[in-house]
């Protein structure tokens, strides 16, 4: 694959997509997760017109189920959405699809499963602690939801989103806060639905990213940090800014068309940079970061990336 024909490389105009995250195809996992929720939600309809009432019942989060063992609900219920109304089933799929892209392309597919799943069983454990007296049921894939949609403002916290309601543009960072401060004012008061679950896959969505709880991608390497990161370490979206100024200094045949140059940039000096060197040395680098993650390079292979730009 060339590289202009990665998701990462194609122009991205701001206000281009609702929310202004990715374009391109779904990436595997988050393609997963929603095909798995809209099975999930077929296998409920046809267990009410089987009339089997128990379904909701043995995958469906309650405390009753887990003072029973069942902890498994601890998970499935994030698959089962409301037969009620499919509004609720669509809001969450589409939080997972506009932000779940991003997310997955810049930590990778193993961690954005343990990322979702995570999110998940950490909004279901405080959702259950908080009401463990309660007789009722919690279904839903909003607290995985809103663990992605807390790590894409994590992962890059000034990127700018445009919102439909109220129609406004605002950093994806006081985006996430202003989420969380709504969830905390108004659960409290009970205004909300599950709002516990809601805030626990928040705090999960953070905790992943901006200290690499749950897991590390690759040997021993932390995820990036974008609101607080050790100082020389670079994140997704720096290193794509870096393959874009690397793009600026091909020459001009050899660039897509969506990309304008300035008369202000440098010739590349074939000597310095035969023509085979893209292939051979940057395209297997550019691969992996399709593959895996800006996340999945070692030091040396960044290393390469940074100096084949300084070359150019």
């Amino acid at each position: 694959m060339g590289v202009y024909q990665r998701d990462y490389m194609r122009e991205r105009k701001f206000g281009g997509q609702p929310f202004g995250v990715v374009r391109g195809r779904v990436p595997p996992a988050t393609k997963l997760i929603l095909i798995a929720i809209g099975v999930g939600f077929v296998l409920q309809l046809a267990m009410e017109a089987a009339n089997a009432r128990r379904f909701e019942a043995l995958f469906g989060l309650s405390p009753v189920g887990l003072r029973h063992g069942m902890v498994w609900q601890l998970v499935t219920y994030a698959f089962l959405h409301s037969t009620g109304s499919v509004l609720h089933l669509l809001l969450n799929a589409y939080v997972i699809y506009m932000f779940g892209r991003s997310v997955e392309q810049q930590i990778g597919r193993q961690a954005f499963l343990l990322l979702f799943l995570g999110s998940v069983v950490t909004g279901g454990l405080l959702w259950a602690l908080m009401n463990w007296n309660e007789m009722s049921t919690v279904i839903g894939a909003s607290a995985g939801a809103y663990g992605l949609l807390i790590a894409f403002a994590t992962l890059d916290p000034n990127r700018m989103l445009f919102l439909f309601f109220p129609p406004m543009v605002v950093p994806a960072k006081w985006l996430a806060v202003g989420i969380v401060v709504f969830e905390v004012l108004f659960g409290w008061q009970r205004m909300l639905v599950a709002w516990e679950a809601h805030l626990g896959g928040a705090l999960a969505g953070y905790l992943f990213i901006r200290h690499g709880v749950a897991a590390t991608v690759g040997p021993g390497r932390r995820m990036g940090q974008s609101w607080g990161r050790r100082s020389g370490q670079r994140t997704g979206p720096e290193l794509t800014d870096l393959l874009g100024r690397v793009v600026s200094r091909l020459p001009r045949r050899s660039r897509p068309s969506w990309h304008r140059t300035s008369q202000a940039e440098a010739p590349i000096d074939a000597e310095v940079l035969p023509d085979d060197y893209m292939a051979r040395e940057i395209d297997p680098i550019l691969d992996k970061i399709s593959a895996g993650g800006f996340q999945s390079l070692t030091r040396e292979e960044r290393r390469k990336l940074e100096d084949y730009h300084r070359r150019l």
